[in-house]
C-alpha cells in the first residue's frame, strides 16, 4: 500500500510537469500583446468599420487582428518590415481573413488579392494602407466575396 500511494505522488508529479512544460511551450510559441495606440479601420463592403486591435506572433508569423461588432480581420505577414506586399493565398506568408458576424468566413487567394503598403514609424512599429477581395472559405468554399478597400493601420 505504501508502494503504491508513494507511485500516485510519483505518477501525480510527473503530469504536473509535463503540464507545466506543455503551457509553457504553448505560450512561447503564440505570443499575444495588446496592440497599444494601434487603430485600424477599412471600407468593408462599402460601409466603413472601425476595429479594436492586437497583435500576436506564432511559428515566425506576425498577425495582426481587428475585430468590431460586425466583422473580425486578421492581415498576417512572413515578415513584418516596411514596405509593399501582395495579400495573396495562405501559402505565400501575406494574406488576409475576415470573419462576418453571421459566421462566414472569407481569404485572399492567388486569384483574389490584394496589397498593403507598409512604413515605419518609430521603433519597430509600422503604418500602413490596404485593399483586399477575399473569397468565401466558410460554410461554402469559393461562394461569394467581400472587399475592403480604403484600409488603414497605425501603430501595428
Amino acid at each position: 500500500m505504501i508502494f503504491a500511494g508513494n507511485t500516485k505522488k510519483r505518477i501525480s508529479g510527473i503530469v504536473m510537469l509535463v503540464l507545466s512544460g506543455v503551457l509553457l511551450f504553448g505560450s512561447a510559441c503564440n505570443k499575444s500583446e495588446p496592440a497599444s495606440n494601434a487603430s485600424m479601420t477599412a471600407t468593408i463592403n462599402g460601409n466603413q468599420v472601425t476595429f479594436t486591435v492586437s497583435l500576436s506572433s506564432s511559428n515566425g508569423y506576425t498577425i495582426v487582428s481587428g475585430s468590431s461588432s460586425n466583422y473580425s480581420m486578421q492581415l498576417v505577414f512572413k515578415t513584418l518590415s516596411a514596405g509593399i506586399f501582395t495579400l495573396g493565398d495562405q501559402s505565400t506568408g501575406y494574406y488576409a481573413t475576415v470573419t462576418d458576424n453571421f459566421g462566414y468566413s472569407y481569404s485572399t487567394t492567388a486569384a483574389n488579392t490584394g496589397q498593403i503598403t507598409l512604413t515605419q514609424q518609430a521603433g519597430s512599429r509600422y503604418n500602413g494602407t490596404f485593399y483586399f477581395t477575399a473569397v468565401e472559405t466558410s460554410p461554402t468554399s469559393g461562394g461569394a466575396t467581400i472587399s475592403a478597400t480604403n484600409g488603414n493601420c497605425t501603430n501595428i
